[in-house]
């Protein structure tokens, strides 16, 4: 049988997006990664670089100059432009973060949240670290958002090593961590926290919830852009 993930390919991303907006609605109840972003996005030009389904766009672009949310997936990015509807400082881009369509040094933030981890390949993951540099203005600043290795989200998955690896090779890239978060996914109810874990991940791990909430720990990296000497 093949391994559920949730990857930049996963059909839960793509096309049987409902375990993936439950998890989202789910995910952080705390409200901490927004409110670290609300302070970053301040009048400024955003690149949001995954943006899925317009979670943090219907609340940060309100408070930037111009908001850009880019996604891979056609199915995320219709839920991102509904959820958006009628924000004019909003535009929307269906394209790879391999190859942005965007001029150079033209954005003053890049968000990226859960995206460089479940790109394939160290290559891969590499370019879109270069694209994200290349679109930033002097003086701006990438935020990347991943999991920690720590804590009961990872242990359930079964892949703390290879996040603490992960995230160490962030570092090696020039990022250094800004903070880190220890916060929660809260679903509705205990059923619907297996069922989505399940539909994710399959049942080897679903089977390891134990309650509604599950803790989640989060570390947001962050680079700032400096003119070449």
């Amino acid at each position: 049988m093949k391994k559920k993930t949730l990857h930049e390919h996963s059909k839960n991303y793509r096309t049987h997006i409902e375990p993936y907006a439950e998890l989202k609605k789910a995910e952080d109840r705390k409200g901490a990664v927004l409110s670290f972003l609300k302070k970053e996005v301040k009048n400024k030009i955003v690149l949001d670089l995954g943006c899925g389904e317009g979670t943090y766009a219907k609340v940060l672009a309100p408070l930037s100059r111009s908001y850009h949310a880019l996604d891979s997936s056609d199915a995320q990015l219709k839920k991102a432009q509904a959820r958006c509807r009628g924000m004019k400082n909003v535009h929307f881009l269906h394209s790879s973060g391999e190859e942005i369509d965007l001029p150079n040094e033209s954005m003053n933030v890049v968000i990226c949240s859960w995206v460089i981890s479940v790109i394939k390949g160290r290559r891969r993951k590499s370019k879109v670290l270069t694209e994200a540099e290349r679109v930033l203005k002097n003086g701006g600043k990438m935020i990347v958002v991943e999991n920690d290795w720590q804590g009961e989200f990872e242990k359930m998955r079964e892949h703390p090593i290879r996040t603490r690896r992960f995230n160490e090779w962030l570092i090696s890239k020039g990022l250094k961590v800004s903070k880190k978060i220890t916060t929660y996914f809260e679903f509705s109810s205990y059923t619907l926290a297996r069922e989505t874990f399940d539909q994710i991940w399959g049942s080897r791990i679903s089977n390891k919830v134990q309650s509604k909430k599950v803790e989640h720990k989060l570390v947001i990296f962050t680079r700032s852009k400096r003119a070449a000497r």
